[in-house]
């Protein structure tokens, strides 16, 4: 959507209805960011995030670290990406049988691209898990970090 901000400038946003609750900002951001390019998000990943904690500053709410923001999201994505999986059998196969899938030349095959849940479900899990890939030890080194400092009280034997 579009908007004039107190200047005149058109700024645009995102309205995602599938995730009207309450929830952390960082799970809110997998929901915008993780079907992104990965090459974008290699780009301008931090960016994204500094620009939503600068407006949200500058709209009222308080001025979040953007350190523990960016720690937030890296530990989130990292469920994330492993629970994307689940979604070929949950929601891809039901739409398009694995016969079909592997018949198909790529992402741009046309029967791909006409099938809007796959298409959607199937583009974030490919660029998800690029993204993850792209970023080599970041997101194992981001948790063992964690796990060892502030996060380990809420580790259990079972983790």
């Amino acid at each position: 959507f579009f908007w004039r901000d107190e200047y005149g400038d058109l700024e645009c946003g995102v309205l995602d209805w599938g995730s009207f609750d309450r929830a952390p900002f960082c799970l809110r951001f997998l929901g915008c960011l993780s079907g992104a390019d990965p090459q974008i998000m290699m780009a301008h990943e931090e960016g994204i995030i500094r620009c939503f904690r600068d407006e949200y500053h500058r709209c009222g709410g308080p001025d979040l670290p953007l350190e523990e923001l960016l720690l937030r999201y890296h530990l989130a994505y990292i469920s994330f990406v492993y629970e994307s999986c689940t979604w070929i059998e949950r929601d891809i196969h039901k739409h398009m049988t694995p016969a079909e899938l592997a018949d198909m030349t790529g992402v741009l095959d046309e029967r791909f691209q006409a099938a809007f849940r796959v298409r959607c479900r199937g583009m974030t899990i490919i660029n998800a898990w690029t993204y993850y890939h792209m970023r080599g030890n970041h997101y194992k080194a981001t948790f063992d970090k964690w796990a060892a400092g502030k996060g380990a009280r809420f580790l259990t034997e079972f983790t």
